[in-house]
């Protein structure tokens, strides 16, 4: 019985496998061992976020020369800014949430170099898309303007 346990003991030791190294880039260490590349993280990512705010409200200093030229006042021009904002906070919801999770499936089903190619070549056309416009939105509100205050003239 002891010289069969002994036989059978090398044959189960060759069906177990070692275990591999792990793969580049991954933890090895106890969680936290890394402390300052978390905080890196953490601080790009804040700040990150806070110029995407910021860029939003850093339009206010515009307003004096909006209000000249487009002939509005405090409310409209307030009306404006929380327009942005909604605006901004829908489509962060959209880009944030729900864009990374449609944009993971595509991925998985074409691959990301495919994927990715493809958003690039989209984006490539949309850029030479908008080079041969010949109308852009403040010439399109100033002529409309101008349209307007001409037939208000004509009254």
């Amino acid at each position: 019985m002891a010289q069969e346990a002994a036989k059978a003991a090398p044959a189960a030791a060759s069906l177990t496998r070692t275990p591999l190294p792990p793969a580049p880039g991954t933890a090895t260490a106890e969680p936290g061992a890394d402390a300052a590349y978390e905080w890196r993280i953490v601080t790009l990512l804040t700040l990150g976020f806070g110029l995407v705010g910021l860029d939003r409200w850093v339009i206010s200093a515009l307003f004096p020369a909006m209000a000249r030229d487009l002939h509005l006042n405090y409310q409209e021009l307030g009306v404006l800014i929380g327009a942005l904002g909604i605006a901004w906070g829908l489509f962060s919801i959209i880009g944030g949430g729900i864009a990374p999770v449609i944009a993971g499936a595509v991925a998985q089903h074409f691959g990301i170099q495919r994927t990715l190619t493809m958003a690039l070549v989209g984006l490539a056309v949309g850029i030479v898309v908008c080079l041969f416009l010949r109308e852009t939105a403040p010439r399109l509100v100033a002529r409309r303007q101008v349209a307007a205050s001409d037939t208000a003239a004509r009254l």
